[in-house]
């Protein structure tokens, strides 16, 4: 009995996060709002959790009234991610399948929800720009008095223009977490779901080399003041998340020669802060990935 009723315990966790998000701990609920789903996703056939998942859109009309359409909107958010993850993990497809699965799977609700938006009439990036506008009038008049000219334009324009840098990283966001607390709860009630490979085990495609590579010389060929072509947006979202992801093969390499080397921790450590405080060292992740380093440093 106990284990039939336990899967719907997190139904209750559900709505009480949705409650959380009306508090000052809102950022951290909705961080966490797609493991409660995903473990229902899970540990639920499709029937019982298709029944699940209409009490969770419900219930919240019900004692919200007015903030319920928030809380709807919400739930089919990461109902959608949690779906598909979950019937891969039935299916015993390996973490990145999964974990890259979820990551398009919310990125395709996002630009669904903008296209949504859009027919509505409903503008984000007009709304995202007034909010900054707002937020830098509410500075100190001396404050203001230092910035140039035009920079809350210019400010709210390249905020506008990552919007989808912002995506990206709130999928992976969103979808690691999930990955990470769905897998270590549900390991407590015998519950396996595939691991992804230890981080010094990690390998970026040796594709995004050659991408990195064409963005860094295309930035030489956009003048400074362009930021508004279709190159110059491309380029402002496409070279944050290579650097780091290359950032991050960094630290696997290091991690990797320190497992290698019996390294003490603290050069480790100290490998990894050097990184961090000197953006040019993340160079080594696009030589690990270009060249068989790790091979050689084995032989």
């Amino acid at each position: 009995m106990g284990n039939r009723i336990k899967p719907y315990l997190w139904a209750v966790l559900y709505l009480a996060l949705l409650l959380l998000m009306l508090t000052p701990f809102n950022f951290l609920a909705l961080s966490v709002l797609l493991v409660p789903l995903l473990i229902l996703s899970v540990t639920l056939d499709a029937k019982r959790f298709s029944l699940c998942l209409a009490a969770l859109c419900v219930l919240p009309f019900v004692f919200l009234q007015s903030l319920g359409l928030i809380t709807l909107v919400l739930t089919l958010f990461f109902a959608v991610p949690a779906v598909v993850m979950g019937s891969l993990y039935k299916k015993q497809k390996s973490a990145i399948a999964v974990t890259t699965s979820g990551i398009l799977t919310v990125l395709g609700v996002m630009v669904a929800g903008f296209a949504v938006s859009g027919l509505l009439g409903f503008d984000f990036g007009r709304t995202l720009a007034d909010l900054v506008e707002e937020t830098m009038k509410n500075l100190p008049d001396a404050s203001k008095a230092m910035l140039p000219r035009d920079y809350i334009d210019q400010l709210s324009d390249l905020i506008i223009q990552l919007i989808p840098l912002y995506m990206i990283a709130g999928s992976f966001y969103f979808v690691t977490i999930g990955h990470t607390l769905t897998r270590r709860i549900l390991k407590r009630q015998n519950v396996e779901l595939p691991k992804v490979r230890p981080f010094k085990d990690w390998m970026l495609p040796r594709s995004l080399v050659f991408y990195y590579l064409v963005g860094m010389i295309a930035n030489l060929f956009i003048p400074a003041d362009d930021h508004n072509s279709t190159m110059a947006v491309i380029l402002i979202n496409l070279m944050p998340l290579l650097n780091f992801a290359f950032c991050v093969q960094a630290f696997s390499f290091l991690c990797f020669v320190a497992d290698l080397k019996k390294w003490n921790k603290v050069w480790l450590v100290l490998g990894l802060a050097a990184v961090i405080f000197f953006p040019p060292l993340s160079l080594l992740g696009v030589f690990d990935t270009a060249f068989p380093i790790r091979q050689r440093l084995k032989n």
